[in-house]
């Protein structure tokens, strides 16, 4: 079981008022004991006494001390208890017993005696920190709120009392309130990591991340050599979907000694979504090799793969990505385009052909499945087909834009069309003709 954190303060106290009262001696040397953390020579040196001048509140006191000390919380509250009922009580053997029902689990009666202390002595924030303290590791955040908040009112320039008051606020989801105070104790004390990664958290939180590019900017001047800048700064990055830029901040993390999973998956990410697909695949594959059960890490390494120049390994993710997944038309549907494409790449026409079949079985419609089917027919010099598919995605794209112009009360030709709509309505055009010269008029809808 944990020690209470702050057992041996409170000891020292309790030896510094001790130590100095008059006829004391052999008490004296149980206190040297105590204070030299030489515990068995101190139960000793009690145990005589106690046979020598029988039990004393006094006695009862170090006893308690001693077996706090020793992980003895049972016992040490039954001591302490006994002293403070025959006069030898004090704060500070209150704050001793109040972590020992912490200790035993019981945090009613542990509250209890912190406000009691309290209310004897409201200028005493060392016992209102202690009871924040316990209140925090307890998680018990809406409670320690108000304890926080006294201490934070009471030294206003304490950056670990704003630290914590943020922190619970951000426990409890308020995170305009928790921002204010750690920006303030940022601003007292930027070698606080800690608090860099609750600030870049609580940006993140509140869908504002450029307000944090300049702190985590000059976190990684400040802190040349360590990771936690640039991971943080990473993140912004990532969320402002400045990829290239993210990429470079978590290579950086990951250089300097962060090599962890997160880290890999967000870097692998970042290379991902800016199309740098090679050098994605490294990270990718830590993020895989950490959980090969995780479909998003296997699809994405899949992608990667065979957007790159390893289709057939990228094909064989893909596959095991469907297997893994429970049915999720959507990003089933997406797999296996994917999968068309990669066999399209590599000129395996029937195999992708029928992946995209596949694809548009579970997403009817989708746009970019039919024109991935319209392309791998075209490229298959099966003109008839792609027609076919050609002239459904620009009925689609058509009818996308209707429905904008009509919703925004503007002309349908006012719309500027996409690069690959463009070409799309081009190959129509190129296709009709070529059908007509081969007098095959059927497809040619004239």
């Amino acid at each position: 079981m944990k020690k209470p954190a702050t057992l041996l303060i409170c000891t020292i106290l309790f030896l510094l008022n001790l130590a100095c009262l008059a006829g004391q001696v052999t008490l004296n040397e149980a206190d040297i004991a105590i204070a030299r953390k030489d515990y068995r020579r101190a139960l000793e040196i009690c145990s005589y006494l106690e046979k020598e001048s029988g039990s004393t509140p006094e006695l009862s006191l170090r006893k308690g001390i001693i077996e706090a000390a020793m992980s003895n919380f049972p016992s040490a509250l039954a001591y302490l208890l006994e002293a403070e009922k025959g006069g030898a009580g004090s704060i500070t053997s209150g704050l001793l017993i109040a972590e020992c029902h912490e200790a035993l689990g019981d945090i009613k009666s542990a509250s209890a005696r912190y406000e009691e202390l309290i209310r004897t002595d409201r200028s005493n924030l060392y016992v209102i920190n202690s009871y924040a303290r316990m209140l925090i590791s307890n998680r018990m955040y809406s409670d320690a709120i108000k304890w926080c908040q006294l201490l934070v009112d009471s030294v206003p320039g304490n950056p670990v009392f704003r630290k914590n008051l943020g922190g619970c606020f951000i426990q409890e989801g308020m995170d305009e309130s928790a921002l204010i105070h750690l920006r303030e104790s940022w601003n007292m004390n930027d070698r606080d990591l800690n608090v860099l990664v609750s600030l870049t958290n609580t940006w993140l939180r509140l869908k504002i991340p450029a307000a944090g590019i300049p702190v985590t900017t000059e976190a990684i001047l400040t802190h040349i050599g360590n990771p936690i800048p640039y991971r943080c700064h990473g993140n912004l990055l990532f969320a402002l979907q400045q990829f290239e830029a993210s990429a470079t901040a978590y290579l950086e993390a990951y250089n300097l000694g962060d090599t962890s999973v997160t880290v890999a998956r967000q870097l692998g990410f970042s290379y991902f979504a800016s199309n740098q697909f090679r050098e994605a695949i490294p990270y990718l594959m830590i993020y895989y090799r950490s959980d090969t059960a995780n479909y998003e890490a296997s699809y994405y390494l899949g992608v990667a793969m065979s957007a790159w120049r390893m289709k057939n390994e990228g094909i064989e993710m893909l596959r095991r990505t469907i297997d893994l997944m429970t049915p999720d038309s959507v990003r089933i549907g997406a797999i296996h385009a994917s999968i068309g494409q990669a066999y399209s790449d590599q000129n395996l026409y029937p195999k992708a052909i029928e992946s995209y079949r596949n694809a548009l079985r579970y997403a009817p419609g989708e746009p970019d499945y039919l024109i991935g089917m319209a392309r791998v027919y075209d490229g298959n010099k099966n003109l008839s087909e792609a027609l076919e598919y050609y002239e459904a995605y620009d009925a689609h794209q058509n009818e996308m834009i209707r429905r904008l112009a009509a919703s925004g009360n503007i002309s349908p030709d006012s719309f500027v069309l996409s690069f690959q709509h463009q070409q799309a309505r081009e190959r129509i055009k190129k296709i009709k003709e070529e059908l007509f010269l081969m007098g095959d008029i059927k497809k040619i809808n004239s």
